[in-house]
């Protein structure tokens, strides 16, 4: 029963996400365009919390702590969205984990393809928590004030995006993968299938 509600709002993160998505006043989630294949991956600057181990992954040169998605050296990233206090996002980490693995050991993906993850609404303190205590081997960023959640149209959590990094630096939005992942092999299939389809010729 709505109680004469016509619209309801859920947030992953409960009381918490409602007070840090909505400080002054609510906005329609029917007014926000969640953004999907062809799409551009939105414009965003993160910071390098793990400088040695991320930054190699990442194959990011120089030493600066802001980079911007351009920066990665490869042509594919696999962007996860979460959030620390969605427990969909936490039980979803070990396939994460897997698909990590599993894309590293592609010869044919571990250059080609990065994976990093993106806390909306995490502090950075926040993600070296969460990193440490569920043991994650890949990346993970801060969207402290929500900015790149929002730009993506405040999408169900997690989410995650295969980008590629077209000539240019436009990011363009290749695949979406929304809620559980079944089956972690015929992820890894699909991502192939779609590098193969849109990778460039060598220069």
């Amino acid at each position: 029963m709505r109680l004469g509600y016509q619209k309801i709002l859920r947030l992953p993160e409960g009381f918490f996400g409602w007070k840090s998505f909505f400080p002054d006043k609510p906005q329609s989630a029917d007014t926000v365009k969640k953004l999907g294949i062809g799409d551009a991956f939105p414009s965003c600057q993160l910071v390098m919390l793990y400088d040695e181990s991320d930054r190699a992954y990442l194959k990011i040169p120089g030493l600066q702590k802001n980079f911007s998605l351009e920066d990665v050296g490869s042509e594919y990233l696999y962007i996860v969205v979460y959030n620390e206090r969605c427990l969909a996002c936490v039980d979803e980490v070990k396939a994460f984990k897997t698909l990590y693995h599993q894309m590293n050991a592609s010869p044919y993906l571990s250059d080609r393809v990065k994976l990093l993850a993106i806390g909306a609404g995490s502090k950075k303190r926040g993600v070296i928590t969460f990193k440490k205590e569920n043991t994650i081997p890949y990346p993970l960023f801060a969207d402290e004030n929500r900015s790149i959640f929002s730009c993506l149209g405040n999408p169900v959590l997690p989410t995650s995006y295969l980008v590629q990094i077209r000539p240019g630096g436009r990011r363009q939005i290749l695949f979406v993968q929304q809620d559980h992942i079944n089956n972690v092999e015929m992820l890894v299939q699909k991502i192939t299938s779609l590098v193969k389809d849109t990778e460039l010729p060598p220069k």
